[in-house]
């Protein structure tokens, strides 16, 4: 279908129902560049499951360059997991393409090597979506300036339940601005896990959980002084 160039034969021969790829193999930028041109030009939406599969910046820059990032567009759900070689220029680009999505309900990152840099970038697009019902951040690095983006977006998404986010550093202060986010939202799961904060930050959580009309303590997952030991 890429070889031929022709858009309107991708759409006839894709049909008008939705699509699913999946992939635990690696993909290079070319074979980003073919599955964006077959997404865009389809027309209809997606479920990617691309993990574990090298996907790096230059592969997410590829796919912007496809009908000038259309391919985004019909993203309905995107699993990027274990691709640690995505990094901050992937996650800013990523951010971008993201802004302009409608449909996406699922956006899977965990461990993509993104630092504070590029998750306050995916957080501040996804701050403009409405869709969105699960994210997974964990085992990339937050600050406060990129938690403050995530309670943002948590504040302005109110069809998000299910937030990960463990292993990404958080310490008592970070949990306490994650706390005034988490008033404001309609979480049902929230995974924690791995994360260096005390019973301090536990404490400010409970107060949350406590008039949270979603959110109860038994649907988050702590790991309260328990190293991490491997996947």
């Amino acid at each position: 279908l890429f070889e031929a160039h022709d858009p309107a034969l991708v759409q006839k021969c894709m049909g008008d129902k939705e699509w699913r790829f999946q992939s635990h193999r690696i993909l290079h930028p070319l074979d980003c560049y073919v599955l964006g041109y077959c997404i865009a030009n389809s027309r209809q939406s997606w479920q990617l499951n691309v993990s574990h599969c090298s996907i790096n910046g230059e592969c997410v820059k590829l796919l912007t360059m496809v009908e000038n990032g259309r391919a985004f567009d019909y993203i309905k759900t995107l699993e990027l997991l274990r691709n640690d070689k995505l990094g901050d220029e992937g996650a800013i680009l990523l951010g971008k393409m993201l802004r302009k999505n409608k449909v996406l309900t699922s956006l899977g990152l965990y461990n993509c090597g993104i630092s504070p840099k590029g998750l306050n970038e995916v957080c501040n697009a996804l701050g403009e979506n409405t869709t969105l019902t699960s994210l997974d951040l964990s085992w990339n690095k937050f600050d406060d300036q990129s938690i403050t983006s995530l309670v943002q977006l948590l504040t302005n998404n109110q069809r998000l339940e299910n937030l990960k986010l463990w292993l990404c550093g958080l310490d008592d202060d970070i949990i306490g601005s994650l706390a005034k986010g988490l008033q404001c939202c309609r979480l049902k799961k929230l995974d924690l896990r791995y994360n260096p904060f005390t019973t301090r930050g536990i404490d400010r959580l409970s107060c949350v959980f406590k008039k949270h009309p979603t959110l109860k303590k038994e649907m988050v997952q702590f790991s309260l002084g328990q190293p991490y030991m491997g996947p």
